[in-house]
């Protein structure tokens, strides 16, 4: 309050983007314990709305189709060009779980591409 007129003065704002002000819903002025000052707390209630996060759409992952290994003649072919393809690995000098966890990663792949392939989509 002013000394002389004792009239409120509004000396504490809230900054808000011109395209959020619609979003503004209250805005009040909250009383609190006179500490020999003129601010108060100035509150105010929002409405805020946000985007959805937008769905990508990238190239879908391609499913290798592992009910094929119900299928005793293919299961067998699965196991030994896996293993031909584990025998075919390099040896390390200094293998690291990195290296070795690749190696096995790419022999698997490679293996189950070749002899079972991809499902196919429904849709």
């Amino acid at each position: 309050m002013h000394p002389r007129s004792k009239h409120w003065h509004l000396l504490d704002y809230i900054l808000v983007r011109k395209q959020d002000l619609r979003d503004l819903l209250h805005t009040r002025v909250m009383p609190s314990a006179e500490c020999s000052t003129d601010h108060r707390l100035v509150r105010c209630k929002l409405n805020l709305h946000f985007k959805p996060k937008p769905i990508r759409k990238g190239k879908p992952l391609k499913n290798i189709n592992v009910s094929k290994l119900s299928i005793e003649e293919i299961l067998a072919k699965f196991q030994a060009d896996l293993e031909k393809n584990l025998n075919a690995l390099p040896d390390l000098d200094n293998p690291t779980p990195e290296n070795l966890w690749d190696n096995l990663k790419s022999s698997i792949l490679k293996s189950s591409e070749v002899t079972l392939g991809y499902t196919k989509r429904l849709h």
